[in-house]
């Protein structure tokens, strides 16, 4: 082949795909793909999930409170009938109008003995963002960050009802007016609680920084109930499932393939995939989750938005297995908070045996994201067993108490709840009276212990 002939070839080649380079890039420009952005990696359920809930379902009374003046007194539990009716009223009232309203010696003697009124008792302090979630409230008090209690009493001089909204951790009181007529609360609301347990009111003052200062005659009581007569409650044996390894890897990691287990000297296991961690002491029941706060978060999230990350957050791994509820949200630095659910048998928390802390779920939040949760890695699953024990009368409990040389006036708090005991292969759930002194000491003593001897107690056996 002459080399002309060549040129000519490679000419007409060239010429050829400069043609197609033209087209292609014609094509480039007027049809553009439809690009989509990639979502996060998400975490798919394991087998075997909990319930999924929402915030508000964790934000509840732990009992309502009766009071019908002359110092009587009744109250309903979570599991009463009375509780449930009464909770759907609830959320048809508002409260407006707030102003502080501090409280004296006379205010809170003619409250608590004297007037008509129904009360609304909370385990702890629940900040004012999420209460306004579950209440229908206007014009709120800007000092005003947290409640334990609602108290709708009624105020004879006015004819009307009015609503406290008390916090103990603040030692502060602030009055809002409400929807609840005088009609209502007589007529309707006190008489569901006509026929249930009377109680016995019992006050705790924090005891006067100097005697010598009197500030405005201004007084915080903190107040609790112990019942009037004995009663009776159930102790239980429950099987229980251990979450298994599987489950937990499924529930906390992407990618389990990737999960590499690192077995200390203690015995304590380690499984990471290279950025978080799920840690699980030898001989305990509980994890330790540790994750990487990955992007700059919210820092100005309220009380509410934080409850909800974190619900959100065990939604998406392994679920709420039993009960719970809100027992505490402590804010720490700006953007970071505490956020601990109580676990309950019932009307009643469930306290671990030597505080191994197997009846709740903590989470520490950062910048509006879970930085690491503390939970159980047991599951109650169907009791096999109970018996029926006795429960002192709130006289006999405080005589118990004097006799065991418990200062009484040092009580700020009493309740009942069950113990976990741990027991070989089951877990035994026992009543207990929880006594809190000077609101920072809390002793478990078992019910049976407190049954006066030789005494008469009604009740089954």
């Amino acid at each position: 082949m002459s080399r002309e002939r060549m040129e000519n070839i490679k000419s007409v080649v060239l010429v050829v795909l400069v043609l197609l380079s033209l087209i292609l890039t014609s094509l480039l420009l007027n049809n553009q793909p439809q690009l989509e952005f990639i979502s996060p990696a998400t975490f798919v359920p394991a087998d075997k999930q909990g319930a999924s809930k929402q915030a508000k379902d964790f934000v509840v009374p732990d009992a309502i409170l009766f009071h019908y003046g002359e110092d009587r007194h009744t109250k309903a539990n979570s599991s009463d009938d009375v509780y449930r009716i009464l909770m759907g009223q609830v959320q048809n009232w508002y409260f407006n109008e707030f102003s502080y309203y501090p409280m004296t010696e006379d205010k809170w003697d003619s409250l608590t003995r004297k007037k008509l009124g129904l009360e609304l008792q909370y385990n702890s302090l629940i900040p004012i963002s999420v209460m306004e979630q579950v209440l229908t409230l206007r014009d709120v008090d800007q000092r005003l960050t947290g409640i334990d209690r609602v108290w709708l009493y009624y105020e004879e001089a006015d004819d009307t009802v009015y609503a406290l909204f008390l916090s103990t951790k603040d030692q502060q009181s602030f009055r809002a007016k409400t929807a609840v007529s005088p009609k209502d609360l007589r007529n309707s609301y006190l008489l569901f609680g006509k026929n249930l347990p009377e109680q016995i009111l019992k006050t705790y003052k924090d005891p006067q920084r100097s005697p010598y200062i009197v500030q405005n005659k201004q007084s915080f009581w903190s107040v609790y109930y112990l019942p009037k007569k004995p009663s009776v409650m159930s102790m239980y044996n429950y099987n229980y499932l251990p979450i298994s390894r599987k489950q937990l890897l499924e529930s906390y990691f992407l990618d389990p393939g990737l999960v590499r287990q690192i077995v200390e000297r203690d015995g304590t296991n380690i499984y990471t995939d290279g950025t978080r961690s799920v840690q699980v002491r030898n001989g305990q029941h509980l994890m330790t989750l540790t994750t990487p706060v990955w992007q700059a978060g919210d820092t100005q999230m309220t009380a509410y938005e934080q409850l909800q990350e974190s619900v959100s957050f065990i939604n998406q791994h392994m679920g709420w297995i039993d009960e719970f509820r809100l027992r505490s949200m402590d804010q720490r630095t700006e953007g970071s908070a505490q956020i601990v659910f109580r676990q309950y048998l019932g009307a009643f928390p469930i306290i671990s045996q030597d505080s191994k802390l197997i009846d709740n779920i903590q989470l520490n939040m950062d910048k509006g994201q879970v930085q690491s949760m503390r939970r159980s890695l047991i599951d109650l699953d169907t009791f096999f067993g109970y018996k029926e024990v006795n429960v002192a009368s709130g006289a006999d409990l405080i005589t118990y108490l004097q006799e065991n040389k418990i200062d009484t006036e040092k009580i700020s708090n009493i309740y009942l709840a069950y113990q976990l005991v741990e027991q070989k292969g089951y877990m035994q759930l026992i009543p207990a009276w929880v006594v809190q002194l000077e609101g920072v000491y809390n002793k478990i003593i078992d019910v049976r212990s407190a049954v006066p001897k030789g005494g008469k107690v009604s009740g089954l056996e």
